[in-house]
């Protein structure tokens, strides 16, 4: 799954903080070049930004990263159940975090927790629909999570994007979206966004900004 665009949980001092990574200062290809990248990260709700580096272990202890949907081991009434739930690995951690550590977040009540990787199992889309029918809220949000990954990994795949409206998250203005249509694409996730105000150019890397 492409890094940009996706979700974080950080470990801060006693507290921990969750973001969505918006931008970084060079291009990011997967989750391993993260940890020595400047990256602009949006955190919380509040959506307030700034540059920060990972790799800084004096501020960040841990940082897990979103990946795939898993089935989570979870307790309800003293009865262990599989729960379907976001799950983040770890992408660079000091050695307070257990090996194996990962952070989940249960769908419909967004609580989360840490678990051992053995207590989950990657989830397959089209079952859990199928044995989730009569929970319509979490058939949403699994649609919801399934569209997110199809346009994020869009972006960073290779796929022909010219002619396609596309939003690129603007960093020098506070995180305003610019929005626009794609002119050309060239080597490396670098397309032109023609913007629909202005008309102007903008040169956009894919694996350094965000473009949905």
């Amino acid at each position: 799954m492409a890094v940009i665009g996706g979700a974080c949980v950080v470990k801060a001092g006693s507290q921990w903080c969750s973001g969505v990574i918006r931008a970084a200062a060079r291009p990011i290809y997967s989750s391993a070049d993260l940890a020595n990248t400047k990256v602009f990260v949006e955190w919380g709700d509040e959506e307030v930004g700034e540059w920060v580096e990972f790799s800084q272990q004096e501020r960040f202890q841990a940082v897990f990263l979103e990946g795939l949907l898993v089935w989570a081991r979870r307790l309800l009434q003293q009865k262990a159940v599989a729960w379907p739930a976001r799950c983040f690995s770890l992408v660079c951690g000091d050695s307070s975090i257990p090996p194996g550590t990962i952070i989940v977040e249960y769908l419909c009540d967004k609580e989360r927790t840490q678990l051992h990787q053995l207590e989950t199992k990657e989830l397959a889309l089209l079952e859990a629909k199928m044995a989730l029918s009569q929970h319509q809220h979490m058939i949403e949000e699994l649609r919801q999570w399934e569209e997110k990954k199809r346009e994020r990994d869009m972006m960073c795949s290779g796929t022909l994007l010219v002619g396609l409206r596309v939003s690129v998250y603007n960093v020098s203005q506070g995180g305003d979206w610019l929005s626009g249509v794609v002119s050309s694409q060239g080597s490396e996730g670098v397309i032109t966004v023609v913007d629909e105000l202005t008309q102007q150019c903008h040169a956009v890397n894919t694996h350094m900004v965000q473009v949905r």
